[in-house]
Protein backbone atom coordinates (compact mmCIF):
# COMPACT_ATOMS: atom_id res chain seq x y z
CA UNK A 1 0.00 0.00 0.00
CA UNK A 2 2.81 2.38 0.96
CA UNK A 3 4.67 1.46 -2.22
CA UNK A 4 1.57 2.27 -4.26
CA UNK A 5 1.17 5.69 -2.58
CA UNK A 6 4.83 6.40 -3.19
CA UNK A 7 4.41 5.63 -6.90
CA UNK A 8 1.39 7.95 -7.05
CA UNK A 9 3.33 10.77 -5.39
CA UNK A 10 6.24 10.39 -7.80
CA UNK A 11 3.80 10.40 -10.72
CA UNK A 12 2.29 13.73 -9.55
CA UNK A 13 5.74 15.30 -9.28
CA UNK A 14 6.58 14.13 -12.82
CA UNK A 15 3.32 15.59 -14.17
CA UNK A 16 4.00 18.93 -12.47
CA UNK A 17 7.47 19.05 -13.99
CA UNK A 18 6.03 18.40 -17.43
CA UNK A 19 3.39 21.08 -17.08
CA UNK A 20 5.53 23.75 -15.33
CA UNK A 21 9.19 22.85 -15.42
CA UNK A 22 11.33 24.75 -12.93
CA UNK A 23 13.59 27.49 -14.39
CA UNK A 24 17.29 26.90 -14.19
CA UNK A 25 18.96 28.87 -11.42
CA UNK A 26 21.00 31.02 -13.89
CA UNK A 27 17.80 32.05 -15.69
CA UNK A 28 16.09 33.07 -12.44
CA UNK A 29 19.09 35.19 -11.46
CA UNK A 30 19.09 36.94 -14.85
CA UNK A 31 15.41 37.79 -14.57
CA UNK A 32 15.93 39.18 -11.09
CA UNK A 33 18.80 41.32 -12.34
CA UNK A 34 16.77 42.61 -15.29
CA UNK A 35 13.89 43.47 -12.96
CA UNK A 36 16.21 45.45 -10.70
CA UNK A 37 17.69 47.30 -13.70
CA UNK A 38 14.22 48.12 -15.04
CA UNK A 39 13.16 49.54 -11.67
CA UNK A 40 16.34 51.64 -11.52
CA UNK A 41 15.80 52.97 -15.05
CA UNK A 42 12.22 53.99 -14.31
CA UNK A 43 13.28 55.65 -11.07
CA UNK A 44 16.21 57.45 -12.71
CA UNK A 45 14.04 58.54 -15.65
CA UNK A 46 11.46 59.97 -13.29
CA UNK A 47 14.26 61.74 -11.44
CA UNK A 48 15.56 63.22 -14.68
CA UNK A 49 12.08 64.48 -15.63
CA UNK A 50 11.66 66.16 -12.27
CA UNK A 51 15.27 67.31 -12.43
CA UNK A 52 14.67 68.80 -15.86
CA UNK A 53 11.34 70.55 -15.28
CA UNK A 54 11.65 71.01 -11.57
CA UNK A 55 14.51 71.34 -9.11
CA UNK A 56 17.64 72.32 -11.04
CA UNK A 57 15.98 74.21 -13.88
CA UNK A 58 13.80 76.17 -11.49
CA UNK A 59 15.94 79.11 -10.40
CA UNK A 60 13.37 80.74 -8.12
CA UNK A 61 9.75 80.37 -7.03
CA UNK A 62 7.40 82.71 -5.23
CA UNK A 63 3.90 81.89 -3.97
CA UNK A 64 1.22 84.57 -3.75
CA UNK A 65 -2.46 84.70 -2.91
CA UNK A 66 -3.02 86.75 -6.07
CA UNK A 67 -0.91 88.38 -8.81
CA UNK A 68 -1.88 91.27 -11.10
CA UNK A 69 0.81 92.12 -13.69
CA UNK A 70 1.40 95.83 -14.34
CA UNK A 71 4.09 95.70 -17.01
CA UNK A 72 7.17 93.78 -18.11
CA UNK A 73 10.15 95.94 -19.04
CA UNK A 74 13.94 95.46 -19.12
CA UNK A 75 13.68 91.85 -17.90
CA UNK A 76 11.60 92.91 -14.90
CA UNK A 77 8.00 91.98 -14.15
CA UNK A 78 6.29 94.67 -12.10
CA UNK A 79 3.07 93.47 -10.49
CA UNK A 80 0.62 93.97 -7.68
CA UNK A 81 0.70 90.99 -5.36
CA UNK A 82 -0.72 89.72 -2.09
CA UNK A 83 1.67 87.50 -0.14
CA UNK A 84 0.95 85.72 3.14
CA UNK A 85 4.47 86.52 4.35
CA UNK A 86 5.19 89.97 2.84
CA UNK A 87 1.68 91.37 2.53
CA UNK A 88 0.06 93.38 -0.25
CA UNK A 89 2.03 95.74 -2.42
CA UNK A 90 4.01 96.41 -5.60
CA UNK A 91 6.62 93.74 -6.37
CA UNK A 92 9.46 93.52 -8.89
CA UNK A 93 10.72 90.16 -10.19
CA UNK A 94 14.07 90.62 -11.96
CA UNK A 95 14.55 87.50 -14.09
CA UNK A 96 18.21 88.23 -14.89
CA UNK A 97 19.22 88.71 -11.25
CA UNK A 98 16.89 85.99 -9.86
CA UNK A 99 15.64 88.65 -7.48
CA UNK A 100 12.18 89.34 -6.07
CA UNK A 101 11.66 92.54 -4.11
CA UNK A 102 8.79 94.48 -2.65
CA UNK A 103 8.82 98.22 -3.28
CA UNK A 104 8.54 100.32 -0.16
CA UNK A 105 6.07 103.17 0.06
CA UNK A 106 9.02 105.57 0.23
CA UNK A 107 10.47 104.40 -3.09
CA UNK A 108 7.37 103.64 -5.14
CA UNK A 109 9.67 102.97 -8.09
CA UNK A 110 7.52 100.83 -10.31
CA UNK A 111 3.88 101.58 -9.77
CA UNK A 112 1.91 102.40 -12.89
CA UNK A 113 1.54 106.01 -11.79
CA UNK A 114 4.90 106.53 -10.12
CA UNK A 115 8.63 106.90 -10.88
CA UNK A 116 10.29 106.14 -14.22
CA UNK A 117 13.95 106.64 -15.19
CA UNK A 118 14.85 109.41 -17.65
CA UNK A 119 18.13 110.43 -19.31
CA UNK A 120 21.23 111.66 -17.44
CA UNK A 121 20.17 110.32 -14.05
CA UNK A 122 16.83 112.14 -13.92
CA UNK A 123 13.64 110.48 -12.72
CA UNK A 124 10.01 111.17 -13.47
CA UNK A 125 8.05 111.02 -10.21
CA UNK A 126 4.30 111.19 -9.78
CA UNK A 127 2.41 111.76 -6.57
CA UNK A 128 -1.23 110.95 -7.32
CA UNK A 129 -2.31 111.90 -3.81
CA UNK A 130 -1.04 115.48 -4.09
CA UNK A 131 -1.64 115.58 -7.85
CA UNK A 132 1.92 116.60 -8.78
CA UNK A 133 4.63 115.61 -11.26
CA UNK A 134 8.31 116.19 -10.56
CA UNK A 135 11.60 115.50 -12.31
CA UNK A 136 14.56 114.95 -10.02
CA UNK A 137 18.13 113.71 -9.77
CA UNK A 138 20.57 113.46 -6.87
CA UNK A 139 21.02 117.22 -6.67
CA UNK A 140 17.85 118.88 -7.95
CA UNK A 141 14.08 118.63 -7.93
CA UNK A 142 11.84 120.42 -10.38
CA UNK A 143 8.06 120.36 -9.96
CA UNK A 144 6.31 120.82 -13.27
CA UNK A 145 2.64 120.14 -12.58
CA UNK A 146 0.20 121.02 -9.87
CA UNK A 147 -3.28 119.69 -10.49
CA UNK A 148 -2.58 116.56 -12.46
CA UNK A 149 -5.40 114.70 -14.14
CA UNK A 150 -5.20 110.93 -14.32
CA UNK A 151 -2.16 109.29 -15.89
CA UNK A 152 -3.55 108.12 -19.25
CA UNK A 153 -1.37 110.47 -21.31
CA UNK A 154 1.76 110.12 -19.15
CA UNK A 155 4.07 108.60 -21.76
CA UNK A 156 7.90 108.63 -21.87
CA UNK A 157 9.73 108.84 -25.20
CA UNK A 158 11.91 105.91 -26.44
CA UNK A 159 15.06 107.90 -25.67
CA UNK A 160 13.70 108.85 -22.21
CA UNK A 161 14.48 112.51 -22.95
CA UNK A 162 10.86 113.71 -23.07
CA UNK A 163 7.40 112.76 -21.87
CA UNK A 164 3.78 113.87 -22.17
CA UNK A 165 1.35 114.55 -19.35
CA UNK A 166 -2.11 115.95 -18.62
CA UNK A 167 -2.89 118.83 -16.31
CA UNK A 168 -5.82 121.03 -15.35
CA UNK A 169 -5.63 124.52 -16.83
CA UNK A 170 -8.65 126.68 -15.94
CA UNK A 171 -12.45 126.73 -15.82
CA UNK A 172 -12.61 122.95 -15.53
CA UNK A 173 -10.63 122.46 -18.74
CA UNK A 174 -7.53 120.33 -19.25
CA UNK A 175 -4.56 120.14 -21.56
CA UNK A 176 -2.02 117.63 -22.87
CA UNK A 177 1.60 118.83 -22.62
CA UNK A 178 5.06 117.78 -23.77
CA UNK A 179 8.02 118.14 -21.39
CA UNK A 180 11.65 118.01 -22.53
CA UNK A 181 14.26 116.96 -19.97
CA UNK A 182 17.16 118.73 -21.71
CA UNK A 183 15.57 122.19 -21.72
CA UNK A 184 13.31 121.73 -18.67
CA UNK A 185 10.47 123.25 -20.70
CA UNK A 186 6.84 122.28 -21.25
CA UNK A 187 5.04 122.70 -24.57
CA UNK A 188 1.25 122.63 -24.96
CA UNK A 189 -0.04 120.02 -27.43
CA UNK A 190 -3.78 120.35 -26.85
CA UNK A 191 -5.43 122.76 -24.46
CA UNK A 192 -8.91 123.62 -23.27
CA UNK A 193 -10.34 120.14 -23.69
CA UNK A 194 -12.70 118.33 -21.37
CA UNK A 195 -11.47 116.23 -18.45
CA UNK A 196 -12.81 112.95 -19.86
CA UNK A 197 -11.21 113.59 -23.24
CA UNK A 198 -7.90 114.52 -21.61
CA UNK A 199 -7.82 111.44 -19.41
CA UNK A 200 -8.51 109.19 -22.40
CA UNK A 201 -5.76 110.76 -24.48
CA UNK A 202 -3.30 108.24 -25.92
CA UNK A 203 0.24 109.15 -27.01
CA UNK A 204 2.41 107.04 -29.33
CA UNK A 205 6.02 107.89 -30.13
CA UNK A 206 7.84 107.25 -33.41
CA UNK A 207 10.60 104.64 -33.12
CA UNK A 208 13.36 107.27 -32.85
CA UNK A 209 11.34 109.59 -30.60
CA UNK A 210 11.48 112.53 -33.02
CA UNK A 211 7.70 112.63 -33.50
CA UNK A 212 4.63 111.74 -31.50
CA UNK A 213 1.05 110.90 -32.36
CA UNK A 214 -1.79 112.02 -30.10
CA UNK A 215 -5.13 110.17 -30.16
CA UNK A 216 -4.23 108.42 -33.40
CA UNK A 217 -4.47 111.52 -35.58
CA UNK A 218 -2.54 114.59 -34.29
CA UNK A 219 1.15 114.52 -35.29
CA UNK A 220 3.72 116.65 -33.43
CA UNK A 221 7.45 117.32 -33.54
CA UNK A 222 9.03 116.33 -30.23
CA UNK A 223 11.82 118.92 -30.24
CA UNK A 224 9.40 121.80 -29.67
CA UNK A 225 5.84 120.40 -29.65
CA UNK A 226 4.92 121.90 -33.02
CA UNK A 227 1.87 120.30 -34.63
CA UNK A 228 2.75 119.06 -38.11
CA UNK A 229 -0.57 117.65 -39.22
CA UNK A 230 -3.99 116.40 -38.20
CA UNK A 231 -4.59 113.23 -40.17
CA UNK A 232 -7.80 113.08 -42.29
CA UNK A 233 -8.60 109.72 -40.74
CA UNK A 234 -8.25 107.58 -37.62
CA UNK A 235 -6.13 104.92 -35.88
CA UNK A 236 -2.69 106.05 -36.97
CA UNK A 237 0.16 103.61 -36.21
CA UNK A 238 3.90 104.30 -36.44
CA UNK A 239 6.21 102.05 -38.43
CA UNK A 240 8.61 100.17 -36.12
CA UNK A 241 11.58 101.17 -38.27
CA UNK A 242 10.93 104.47 -40.03
CA UNK A 243 9.33 107.85 -39.47
CA UNK A 244 6.28 106.68 -41.34
CA UNK A 245 2.78 105.97 -40.14
CA UNK A 246 -0.30 104.37 -41.60
CA UNK A 247 -3.88 105.38 -40.91
CA UNK A 248 -7.41 104.53 -42.03
CA UNK A 249 -9.22 107.26 -43.96
CA UNK A 250 -12.38 108.78 -42.52
CA UNK A 251 -14.73 106.45 -44.46
CA UNK A 252 -12.77 103.28 -43.65
CA UNK A 253 -12.36 102.47 -47.33
CA UNK A 254 -8.59 102.72 -47.62
CA UNK A 255 -5.29 102.67 -45.75
CA UNK A 256 -2.70 105.37 -46.32
CA UNK A 257 1.00 105.60 -45.49
CA UNK A 258 2.46 109.00 -44.68
CA UNK A 259 6.21 109.68 -44.59
CA UNK A 260 6.63 112.46 -42.05
CA UNK A 261 10.10 113.59 -43.11
CA UNK A 262 9.31 114.18 -46.78
CA UNK A 263 5.55 114.74 -46.42
CA UNK A 264 4.72 112.02 -48.93
CA UNK A 265 1.50 109.96 -48.83
CA UNK A 266 0.65 106.67 -50.57
CA UNK A 267 -2.51 104.52 -50.60
CA UNK A 268 -1.57 100.96 -49.54
CA UNK A 269 -5.04 99.41 -49.71
CA UNK A 270 -8.33 100.34 -51.35
CA UNK A 271 -11.59 98.49 -50.63
CA UNK A 272 -13.11 96.98 -53.76
CA UNK A 273 -16.72 97.94 -53.05
CA UNK A 274 -18.73 100.49 -51.12
CA UNK A 275 -19.84 98.03 -48.43
CA UNK A 276 -16.30 96.86 -47.58
CA UNK A 277 -14.36 98.45 -44.71
CA UNK A 278 -11.11 98.25 -42.78
CA UNK A 279 -12.39 97.23 -39.36
CA UNK A 280 -9.57 98.08 -36.97
CA UNK A 281 -6.08 99.49 -36.76
CA UNK A 282 -3.23 98.26 -38.92
CA UNK A 283 -0.48 96.01 -37.55
CA UNK A 284 3.11 96.27 -38.85
CA UNK A 285 5.63 93.46 -39.10
CA UNK A 286 8.89 94.21 -37.19
CA UNK A 287 10.77 95.06 -40.40
CA UNK A 288 8.28 97.81 -41.24
CA UNK A 289 7.58 96.37 -44.69
CA UNK A 290 4.29 94.47 -44.38
CA UNK A 291 1.00 95.37 -42.73
CA UNK A 292 -1.91 93.16 -41.63
CA UNK A 293 -5.48 94.21 -40.92
CA UNK A 294 -9.05 92.84 -40.85
CA UNK A 295 -11.65 93.76 -43.45
CA UNK A 296 -15.41 93.36 -43.28
CA UNK A 297 -18.75 94.30 -44.74
CA UNK A 298 -21.70 96.27 -43.49
CA UNK A 299 -25.27 95.34 -44.40
CA UNK A 300 -28.32 96.68 -42.65
CA UNK A 301 -26.16 98.19 -39.89
CA UNK A 302 -24.59 94.80 -39.16
CA UNK A 303 -20.81 94.61 -39.48
CA UNK A 304 -19.16 91.25 -40.13
CA UNK A 305 -15.56 90.20 -40.62
CA UNK A 306 -14.77 88.86 -44.07
CA UNK A 307 -11.03 88.29 -43.84
CA UNK A 308 -7.51 89.27 -42.79
CA UNK A 309 -5.16 90.82 -45.36
CA UNK A 310 -1.36 90.99 -45.44
CA UNK A 311 0.24 93.36 -47.96
CA UNK A 312 3.20 95.64 -48.56
CA UNK A 313 1.07 98.02 -50.57
CA UNK A 314 2.26 96.62 -53.89
CA UNK A 315 0.85 93.10 -53.78
CA UNK A 316 -1.34 90.94 -51.55
CA UNK A 317 0.89 88.48 -49.77
CA UNK A 318 -2.03 86.71 -48.14
CA UNK A 319 -5.79 86.94 -47.76
CA UNK A 320 -7.45 84.74 -45.16
CA UNK A 321 -11.21 84.39 -45.27
CA UNK A 322 -13.12 84.50 -41.99
CA UNK A 323 -16.87 84.52 -42.51
CA UNK A 324 -19.73 85.64 -40.28
CA UNK A 325 -17.60 86.86 -37.40
CA UNK A 326 -18.31 89.93 -35.35
CA UNK A 327 -15.41 92.42 -35.17
CA UNK A 328 -15.30 91.89 -31.40
CA UNK A 329 -14.48 88.21 -31.96
CA UNK A 330 -11.20 88.83 -33.81
CA UNK A 331 -8.15 90.09 -31.93
CA UNK A 332 -4.36 90.17 -31.67
CA UNK A 333 -3.31 90.28 -35.32
CA UNK A 334 0.48 89.88 -35.44
CA UNK A 335 3.11 89.43 -38.13
CA UNK A 336 6.57 87.96 -37.76
CA UNK A 337 9.60 89.58 -39.36
CA UNK A 338 9.23 90.13 -43.12
CA UNK A 339 5.60 88.98 -42.88
CA UNK A 340 6.42 85.27 -42.88
CA UNK A 341 4.01 84.16 -40.15
CA UNK A 342 0.56 85.60 -39.41
CA UNK A 343 -1.27 84.95 -36.17
CA UNK A 344 -4.58 86.15 -34.75
CA UNK A 345 -7.33 84.97 -32.41
CA UNK A 346 -10.93 84.09 -33.18
CA UNK A 347 -12.92 83.82 -29.98
CA UNK A 348 -10.63 81.56 -27.88
CA UNK A 349 -8.72 80.01 -30.81
CA UNK A 350 -5.28 81.15 -31.93
CA UNK A 351 -4.69 80.70 -35.66
CA UNK A 352 -1.13 80.61 -37.00
CA UNK A 353 -0.48 80.74 -40.75
CA UNK A 354 2.89 80.26 -42.46
CA UNK A 355 2.53 82.60 -45.40
CA UNK A 356 5.16 80.90 -47.60
CA UNK A 357 3.71 77.39 -47.35
CA UNK A 358 0.09 78.31 -46.42
CA UNK A 359 0.28 75.75 -43.60
CA UNK A 360 -2.14 76.57 -40.78
CA UNK A 361 -2.26 75.60 -37.10
CA UNK A 362 -5.01 76.25 -34.57
CA UNK A 363 -4.66 76.27 -30.78
CA UNK A 364 -7.54 76.45 -28.35
CA UNK A 365 -7.66 78.00 -24.92
CA UNK A 366 -6.19 81.47 -25.46
CA UNK A 367 -7.67 84.40 -23.59
CA UNK A 368 -10.21 86.63 -25.26
CA UNK A 369 -9.95 90.38 -25.35
CA UNK A 370 -6.75 92.43 -25.37
CA UNK A 371 -5.51 92.43 -21.77
CA UNK A 372 -2.16 90.86 -20.96
CA UNK A 373 -1.73 89.49 -24.50
CA UNK A 374 2.07 89.76 -24.49
CA UNK A 375 2.19 87.17 -21.71
CA UNK A 376 0.28 84.66 -23.87
CA UNK A 377 1.83 84.88 -27.33
CA UNK A 378 5.24 86.26 -28.29
CA UNK A 379 6.44 86.66 -31.88
CA UNK A 380 10.16 86.29 -32.57
CA UNK A 381 11.99 86.25 -35.93
CA UNK A 382 12.40 82.48 -35.73
CA UNK A 383 8.96 81.51 -34.45
CA UNK A 384 6.18 82.00 -31.92
CA UNK A 385 6.07 81.30 -28.20
CA UNK A 386 2.57 80.52 -26.96
CA UNK A 387 0.78 79.61 -23.76
CA UNK A 388 -1.31 76.49 -23.36
CA UNK A 389 -3.27 75.39 -20.30
CA UNK A 390 -0.46 73.25 -18.85
CA UNK A 391 2.50 74.04 -21.09
CA UNK A 392 4.40 76.58 -23.14
CA UNK A 393 5.25 75.82 -26.75
CA UNK A 394 7.64 77.24 -29.32
CA UNK A 395 6.37 77.00 -32.89
CA UNK A 396 9.30 77.43 -35.27
CA UNK A 397 9.14 79.26 -38.60
CA UNK A 398 8.92 75.78 -40.17
CA UNK A 399 5.77 75.12 -38.08
CA UNK A 400 7.56 72.56 -35.89
CA UNK A 401 6.34 72.40 -32.29
CA UNK A 402 8.71 72.19 -29.35
CA UNK A 403 7.50 71.85 -25.78
CA UNK A 404 9.44 74.38 -23.74
CA UNK A 405 7.80 73.88 -20.37
CA UNK A 406 5.19 71.58 -18.77
CA UNK A 407 3.43 71.70 -15.43
CA UNK A 408 0.45 70.27 -13.57
CA UNK A 409 -0.55 73.81 -12.58
CA UNK A 410 -2.57 76.10 -14.85
CA UNK A 411 -0.35 78.45 -16.85
CA UNK A 412 -1.79 81.99 -16.84
CA UNK A 413 1.05 83.70 -18.67
CA UNK A 414 4.79 83.84 -19.29
CA UNK A 415 7.61 86.34 -19.73
CA UNK A 416 10.89 85.83 -21.62
CA UNK A 417 14.31 87.30 -20.96
CA UNK A 418 15.91 89.34 -23.73
CA UNK A 419 18.27 86.47 -24.59
CA UNK A 420 15.45 83.89 -24.36
CA UNK A 421 17.46 81.78 -21.91
CA UNK A 422 15.10 82.35 -18.99
CA UNK A 423 11.37 81.95 -18.69
CA UNK A 424 9.17 83.38 -15.95
CA UNK A 425 5.88 81.48 -15.69
CA UNK A 426 2.77 82.80 -13.97
CA UNK A 427 0.72 79.82 -12.69
CA UNK A 428 -2.47 79.14 -10.80
CA UNK A 429 -2.00 76.56 -8.04
CA UNK A 430 -4.13 75.07 -5.27
CA UNK A 431 -2.56 77.57 -2.85
CA UNK A 432 -3.19 80.63 -5.02
CA UNK A 433 -0.85 81.93 -7.73
CA UNK A 434 2.84 81.33 -8.30
CA UNK A 435 5.75 82.84 -10.22
CA UNK A 436 8.36 80.31 -11.31
CA UNK A 437 11.64 81.29 -12.98
CA UNK A 438 13.10 78.54 -15.19
CA UNK A 439 16.41 78.38 -17.04
CA UNK A 440 16.00 77.15 -20.62
CA UNK A 441 18.83 74.70 -21.27
CA UNK A 442 17.82 73.45 -24.73
CA UNK A 443 18.82 75.90 -27.49
CA UNK A 444 15.93 77.41 -29.44
CA UNK A 445 16.57 79.10 -32.77
CA UNK A 446 14.40 82.13 -32.07
CA UNK A 447 16.57 84.71 -33.85
CA UNK A 448 16.75 83.27 -37.36
CA UNK A 449 14.15 84.81 -39.63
Amino acid sequence: MEEKQGLIAESKKWVRRMIQPPLPSWISARWKMMLVIAVLLVTFGSFLLVHRLGSTNVLKEAQFTSIKPIRFVENQLIFKGISSSKGEGIYVFDIEKNKLSKESQAQKNWNEDQAQPLVNGWFLEVNTHHQTIMVSNQNHEHQIVDGLAKKKALCVSPGKDAFTYVKRVQNGRYGVYLYRVDTKRSYPLRTAIGKEQAEKSVVNWSSDGEYLLLDGKHVYRSIDGKRLRTLPGVQGVWSPQKNQLVYINSTGSNIRRWDVRVDDETILYQANNLSSYVLSKVNWDPSGRYIAFPIGTSTRDKVKVSGVIVTDGKMFRYTEGEQNLKPTQLHHIQLSNEGRVLSYTIRDILKVVHLDTQETRAYQGVSQGISNWQSEVRQDPGGIWLRQRHRILFLSKGMEEKRVYSTTAIVKGFYLSDQRDRLLIWEKTNEGERLRLVKLTDPIDWKTA
